[in-house]
């Protein structure tokens, strides 16, 4: 066993006795139910969720330590895609292009706008999306984004 397996045991083990039933007669040492009895469920009440979050916190830890890291071009992406989709909600082509021209170089290179289809005041049917390309994938290869709008309101949520 481990000993973060231990640990959990323990704590375990300190739940159980705080959550036990106490004996229905009381000792001489105590009167009441109280003595040492009710003093060591006190502490186990409170010692037991204690070491659970101590084992939890390590466990957690632990298997942070084992993560690898993100790569750069992943987070970048991502990045990138948050950008995009904020400039879905653009009311006209003119608005998108400046919301596209705006994106750090270092998240998309050469980014345009290729077509873009509004939503429309009396079109309650027809999302709005858009499509754009940029030169930053693997050797400056082209990549395509297509981007729709989401829900940003009440009637959004109907309609969607």
């Amino acid at each position: 066993m481990s000993w973060l397996g231990a640990l959990e045991t323990v704590g375990r083990a300190f739940v159980e006795a705080a959550e036990a039933p106490s004996s229905s007669s009381s000792s001489s040492r105590g009167g009441g139910g109280g003595g040492w009895g009710g003093t060591l469920r006190s502490v186990a009440a409170v010692a037991g969720p204690l070491i659970n979050a101590a084992a939890s916190a390590a466990e957690r830890r632990l298997r942070q330590s084992m993560m690898p890291c993100a790569a750069a071009d992943v987070l970048l992406l991502g990045l990138l895609a948050a950008r995009l989709s904020e400039a879905a909600y653009s009311r006209n082509a003119a608005s998108l292009s400046l919301a596209l021209d705006a994106v750090p170089a270092a998240e998309a290179t050469g980014l345009r706008l290729l077509h873009f289809s509004p939503q429309g005041e009396h079109t309650d049917r027809l999302p709005q999306w858009y499509l754009a390309c940029d030169q930053g994938g693997p050797g400056g290869s082209p990549r395509i984004f297509l981007v729709f709008r989401g829900t940003f309101s009440p009637h959004d949520v109907l309609r969607d």
